[in-house]
């Protein structure tokens, strides 16, 4: 994703989704992420993928169907997640790396790169 709309996405975000409660965490295909999350009286969809070619984070308008069943690293981040509440949103010194921030039963960060040059996603 190319810095310019990472920074337009990230804003976006960054002004709605503080405080929505994380309701379910699903897997996707092979390298993607849904966050269920809820604020208020709306239901919003995160998208998160780590595929080195194609990197992105953004909603989308469905509720996403998870294609597998969940496994490592993605039942560690439901178990972690589930409950929590989004603290915050922004990139890391200007860079293309997202950090979400949650409360959970402690702090939790989640970072997502948008650089095919590095590891996407890190809990």
């Amino acid at each position: 994703m190319d810095l310019g709309i990472l920074v337009k996405v990230i804003e976006e975000l960054a002004a709605l989704l503080p405080g929505a409660r994380v309701d379910k965490v699903v897997q996707g295909a092979d390298h993607d992420l849904f966050l269920v999350l809820h604020k208020g009286q709306t239901n919003y969809y995160l998208f998160l993928s780590a595929e080195r070619a194609f990197p992105r984070i953004h909603l989308v308008s469905r509720k996403p169907s998870g294609t597998r069943v969940a496994a490592g690293f993605f039942l560690s981040l439901k178990k972690h997640l589930t409950g929590g509440r989004v603290d915050g949103i922004g990139l890391i010194n200007g860079d293309r790396v997202a950090e979400l921030t949650f409360t959970t039963r402690g702090p939790s960060t989640f970072l997502s790169s948008n650089s095919p040059e590095r590891t996407p996603i890190f809990f």
